[in-house]
């Protein structure tokens, strides 16, 4: 919830374009996840708790997890499940669902804390990130909107 945090200044400490940055916050603002306010006073903040809101929900509000690398077989076979897996298949299936799992139970604010408390997660170190992170998080990886949010 807290204030509102301009995209300007989330772009700036985080070092993210300020266009794509716009983008997948409104994305997350057609979603429900934040809620926007124009102006010079405007910005973004959450709708509900950062606790409340996991990692994967972001994700998949940026990209289609059941067509996404998650999804498909780890060495690239099209013809690969669990009627004609490939060798990888039985550890891929299990990864990818405890990676699935740590997505989902793991809230932004936990992100954010993860962040502040281990420096090796930031691309660049900065003391204001984890603050920025606990107003509003976004996605950094160049999609689009889902189509059916």
């Amino acid at each position: 919830k807290g204030p509102l945090t301009s995209v300007k200044a989330i772009s700036q400490e985080l070092s993210i374009p300020q266009a794509y940055l716009a983008k997948v916050f409104q994305c997350m603002v057609q979603a429900k996840v934040l809620k926007s306010s124009r102006g010079p006073m405007g910005g973004f903040k959450f709708l509900k708790s950062p606790s409340q809101n996991s990692i994967l929900e972001v994700v998949n509000l940026m990209d289609n997890v059941s067509s996404s690398p998650l999804s498909t077989c780890v060495m690239g076979f099209e013809k690969c499940d669990n009627t004609q897996p490939c060798y990888l298949h039985p550890i891929w299936l299990e990864t990818k669902e405890k990676i699935l799992e740590r997505l989902s139970n793991t809230s932004l604010l936990k992100l954010a804390d993860l962040m502040q408390n281990n420096s090796q997660w930031l691309v660049h170190e900065s003391p204001q990130l984890s603050r920025r992170m606990r107003k509003v998080l976004g996605v950094y990886e160049k999609r689009e909107c889902k189509k059916k949010l």
